[in-house]
């Protein structure tokens, strides 16, 4: 269909995906824009049911108008019986590829993209719309300069209305009303009731994806491990991420067996997100340019150069995480099996979950101090409140008084010597942690130049790296 111009307005520039239909890039001559033309097979068109889910899908679509859904501009019929349906034109990568490069160590980001799914969600459920096929493929990511954006795509595809119940397929499989690796388990059943919880259930399994690089079930029947099965915490999944424990409950929330223990909606779920303590920042999209430089930075630099103090430039996480993330894409999707390589890489691995425990660590030890300290204040405000009550006492004459005045400084003296004991103990741990961090940072250095060096080899081999 290229050059060719439907409705006298959207000139044909390129097939860009097939589906139930074909989808091409456009050019809209009428608002000179590019667009996405969708245009159903004959064979769908002609068949009613489809043609219902189609009208459908055009409604929700415009029902559900947000910033973060796909804009719809037009529909038709082509004269040979074939509808079309033309959306704004989305310049950016579906999650599943973003996901595909590694998971998420860029916390901020992901938790971001999980909020704007989230409002996407609930505005499209307060107008009587459920999507139904929430997963990584039907979302994009747009980098714009303000922020990365998301966009949900194929909203309401052949699906039903809210009010609607759960029927079969003309094929009898519930599959066609969502990836069964993002299916609640309320939906699991050909006659089940879809309400906005189920929404919330997918919503979270794309955040546990998003943050741990892996579906929370990948078994070859995910539909029965949604039913019978408990997730494991994200951060055991990732360690590196150093995924906070509010995180996880969140998701874990959102992924309950019985729909009542969920969050209510997809509003409660993002007002959760938002309520999370700020995470770092930064972008999940442009990693594949991280990638692409991450050996060039490596060979350029001599690693055993400088002095073990001296790491920061080159344990950059930036550089440390593209390298991982493509040597353990090569160990687990292209299955290089070559025996130093693999052996370095694990080396790596523990190197890598001893410092995020090294890290974890080192913080919990700050929060120590942090409580040690205001447990010390506030003890000893109460004592010394006492004291001076006492003290009052005393004066008018009371004899006991005075006795209870020197038990009282006996207890501050006693609580500031319990302190610094406390305080000198948790110093040392800490020093400790920072020595081990040190050597560990150390022993990274030297292990990532082997692994870029097994890396280059690999490339010499005519083994690609991406």
């Amino acid at each position: 269909m290229t050059d060719q111009i439907i409705a006298n307005r959207y000139k044909i520039e390129g097939l860009i995906a097939e589906t139930t239909g074909k989808v091409y890039r456009a050019w809209d001559r009428e608002w000179p824009r590019s667009c996405a033309v969708k245009v159903i097979s004959l064979e769908l068109s002609r068949n009613t049911e489809h043609a219902e889910r189609f009208r459908r899908e055009v409604e929700s679509l415009g029902r559900a108008a947000h910033p973060n859904v796909v804009a719809i501009y037009d529909k038709g019929q082509l004269p040979d019986g074939r509808w079309y349906l033309v959306t704004e034109w989305i310049d950016g990568q579906r999650l599943d590829e973003l996901i595909a490069a590694g998971p998420a160590l860029i916390l901020g980001a992901a938790v971001r993209l999980l909020i704007q799914l989230c409002g996407a969600v609930h505005h499209a459920f307060q107008r009587g719309v459920l999507h139904r096929d929430l997963r990584p493929k039907n979302l994009m990511v747009v980098n714009h300069p303000t922020g990365e954006v998301l966009k949900v795509m194929d909203f309401g595809l052949a699906k039903l209305d809210v009010e609607d119940t759960l029927q079969p397929s003309i094929s009898g499989s519930f599959f066609r009303y969502g990836s069964p690796f993002y299916l609640a388990p309320e939906v699991v059943g050909s006659s089940a009731t879809v309400d906005i919880r189920s929404e919330v259930y997918a919503i979270c399994c794309i955040g546990y994806e998003l943050l741990t690089g892996r579906r929370p079930f990948d078994g070859p029947r995910p539909e029965i491990q949604h039913v019978r099965e408990l997730p494991s915490p994200p951060s055991c999944r990732n360690r590196r991420a150093l995924i906070p424990t509010a995180l996880d409950e969140i998701i874990l929330r959102g992924m309950e067996k019985d729909p009542r223990r969920r969050f209510e909606d997809a509003g409660e779920l993002g007002r959760a997100f938002e309520a999370l303590p700020a995470l770092q920042g930064g972008r999940l999209t442009g990693r594949n340019v991280v990638i692409g430089v991450a050996l060039k930075e490596l060979e350029t630099v001599q690693l055993d150069a400088r002095p073990a103090d001296n790491l920061v430039p080159l344990t950059d996480d930036s550089v440390r995480q593209a390298l991982l993330g493509m040597a353990t894409r090569l160990r687990d999707h292209h299955e290089v099996r070559r025996p130093s390589f693999l052996a370095v890489l694990a080396r790596v691995d523990d190197l890598e979950a001893h410092l995020a425990y090294a890290d974890a660590a080192l913080e919990r030890a700050r929060e120590d101090q942090r409580l040690l300290d205001k447990q010390r204040h506030d003890r000893e405000a109460a004592l010394r409140a006492t004291l001076d009550r006492l003290a009052r006492s005393s004066r008018i004459g009371g004899a006991g008084s005075s006795t209870a005045v020197q038990e009282i400084e006996a207890h501050l003296r006693a609580l500031e010597q319990h302190h610094e004991h406390a305080r000198r103990q948790l110093l040392a741990n800490a020093s400790q942690l920072q020595t081990e961090r040190r050597d560990t940072c150390a022993s990274i250095r030297r292990w990532y130049q082997r692994l870029s060096d097994e890396m280059k080899a690999l490339r010499a081999d005519g083994v690609p790296l991406r």
